[in-house]
């Protein structure tokens, strides 16, 4: 709905038309709208949650995690993200709620960076993630493309080659 319509048009009566309940319903979940599109965010990120254990290998944790950012990014999802982006630049209610929503997903990526650089500050981690996510982003978004396996391979390696260098796990 908020990929196609946009944000100034999302209302609690075209979502409560939506969904099919009323008004009143959607009111006592959520003050504002803004609090509603965290909501939503929130939740839709969670159905995508990772499930990856510690004896997976780093390299193919990350794969699998952009595997999952390739899923949380199909169907309208990239285009809501843009509406949601464009309208953080003018409001800092959506700017706060796109910043808890980019950074939810960090730590899981930081975690495998981590595991293969264990001495590397947490600047250049994060930098790393940000890269790999960016580029992720970029492809699925604006080209717009479906990554394949071998893609993801790609991005994942050049990823890891920018951890310092030092590391016995690095490809």
């Amino acid at each position: 709905m908020l990929s196609e319509r946009g944000y100034d048009a999302l209302t609690f009566e075209a979502v409560a038309s939506e969904v099919g309940c009323n008004r009143a319903t959607i009111y006592r979940r959520h003050a504002s709208k803004a609090e509603l599109v965290a909501s939503v965010l929130r939740e839709t990120l969670l159905s995508f949650a990772p499930a990856i254990d510690e004896e997976t290998a780093p390299r193919d944790a990350l794969h699998a995690l952009v595997d999952t950012a390739v899923a949380y990014l199909s169907d309208a999802r990239p285009a809501a993200i843009l509406h949601i982006a464009s309208l953080a630049r003018r409001s800092p209610e959506v700017a706060e709620i796109l910043g808890i929503h980019l950074t939810s997903t960090e730590p899981y990526y930081i975690r495998q960076f981590r595991r293969l650089a264990p001495n590397a500050d947490i600047e250049h981690l994060q930098f790393v993630t940000h890269t790999l996510l960016g580029s992720v982003v970029y492809h699925l978004t604006f080209r717009p493309i479906r990554l394949t396996p071998q893609q993801i391979d790609a991005l994942v390696d050049r990823a890891i080659a920018m951890l310092p260098v030092g590391s016995d796990d690095r490809p």
